[in-house]
């Protein structure tokens, strides 16, 4: 018991274990996607913006999270760091991975009200994706850093924001339609699989007989069964060879050695199908993939039913939190 506990203890400290990045300065370009005039430039314009309004936006550029979830890094390293006032919890952690093109904006709850998910997703969709998938990466971070200050002194557009919200409900509504069309396609492939293999029959006379035989299916084999629902109507041998006998209609069931199962439906009628349909209909019956394993008996209904981090430059962490806050994607 006390081994069992200290194996869970163990499991839940890995589990909750930190996956930040150290925090040094305002930049941090592990990455190396930027100038050191353009870090030394964005590092001074985060100074001042803290210094003005209290809130530290960080930057944090890495080669691979290594699969690591970017919002769990983002929030993680704004936490180690302390990013933000500790009495606002008003720090905002912008994350990119280079390699796995995974882009994280964090943001503490205290600014969560001005940075809302759709207000974060809207300014890296502005101005660091494009900019992004142009390949002009310092553009796309400098953009956004900047973005994000004006959006906290003075707020966003709303009617650029509802644009840009009317944009992103009429994609939902694109995407499940074509969700919808793949549902309706694929489950109107297996309907008709299912009528034109299951819902057809081998169709005899009174006293005509018919041999089921299939490549891979040896009704030679003793360890291949086949079975009538009714030996009245239509009975089937151990080789396989189906007589008819008065009017109705039966299920044959057929188990391989391997135990999957085939169900054969065969009708007794006063017109029998030629031998042809009759053959094409098993071929299409042992050929689809569709295996049915049951272990249920049969009827007559059967037949229809279907803030550590500190460097030289001075920089360290207000004592801000994340709660998980923020939004990302790829570019």
């Amino acid at each position: 018991m006390c081994i069992g506990l200290l194996l869970s203890i163990f499991s839940c400290s890995i589990y909750a274990q930190s996956e930040a990045i150290p925090i040094h300065n305002y930049v941090n370009d592990y990455a190396g996607i930027l100038s050191s005039e353009k870090e030394d430039e964005l590092n001074q314009a985060g100074k001042e913006f803290e210094e003005k309004t209290g809130s530290q936006i960080v930057i944090i550029t890495t080669d691979s999270l290594d699969g690591k979830d970017p919002m769990k890094v983002a929030a993680d390293s704004g936490n180690e760091a302390g990013i933000g006032n500790k009495d606002l919890d008003n720090g905002v952690v912008i994350l990119v991975s280079m390699e796995d093109k995974q882009r994280f904006v964090a943001t503490g709850s205290g600014i969560q009200g001005t940075l809302s998910d759709i207000v974060t997703e809207h300014l890296q969709e502005k101005y660091l994706v494009p900019a992004f998938q142009d390949g002009d990466y310092e553009k796309g971070l400098s953009d956004l850093y900047y973005g994000i200050m004006d959006a906290i002194q003075y707020g966003v557009d709303q009617g650029e924001l509802e644009a840009y919200q009317k944009e992103k409900e009429q994609e939902i509504w694109w995407i499940l339609g074509i969700v919808l069309f793949i549902f309706v396609f694929v489950f109107g492939i297996l309907g008709f699989v299912f009528y034109t293999v299951f819902k057809k029959r081998i169709v005899l006379e009174v006293g005509d007989m018919f041999q089921l035989k299939h490549a891979g299916w040896d009704f030679e084999d003793p360890n291949v069964v086949c079975i009538s629902s009714d030996p009245e109507i239509a009975s089937v041998s151990k080789t396989g060879l189906i007589k008819a006998k008065a009017l109705g209609q039966v299920k044959i069931t057929c188990i391989n050695h391997d135990r999957t199962n085939r169900y054969i439906y065969v009708s007794v009628k006063k017109q029998a199908k030629t031998q042809d349909e009759n053959e094409k209909y098993m071929e299409q019956l042992f050929k689809t993939a569709m295996i049915i394993n049951s272990n249920t008996g049969s009827s007559g209904s059967d037949f229809d039913s279907g803030g550590g981090f500190s460097s030289g430059s001075g920089f360290s962490g207000g004592g801000g939190s994340f709660n998980g806050g923020g939004s990302g994607g790829s570019w």
